[in-house]
């Protein structure tokens, strides 16, 4: 989902520089948690948790991308 968004916001708005994604962890080492928040424009659109970042950065993503699909956010 994280290229699908690029596109998207590269197709609707004409850039991707105004996207930033955070990502932390929390636990042991052996037992990782990621969450992963998607901004776009200083707003958050996306939040994703799972056992690895790229498993979190995906949903996030998957998130961030629906709710910029709807009509009036991103603006």
């Amino acid at each position: 989902y994280r290229m699908q968004l690029n596109n998207f916001l590269q197709h609707r708005f004409r850039t991707t520089q105004d996207l930033r994604i955070g990502s932390s962890s929390t636990g042991p080492g052996h037992a990782l948690q990621w969450t992963v928040i998607v901004y776009f424009r200083d707003n958050e659109y996306g939040r994703g948790e799972g056992a690895t970042k790229a498993i979190a950065t995906e949903i996030a993503c998957q998130f961030a991308l629906q709710a910029l699909m709807q009509p009036g956010n991103g603006h």
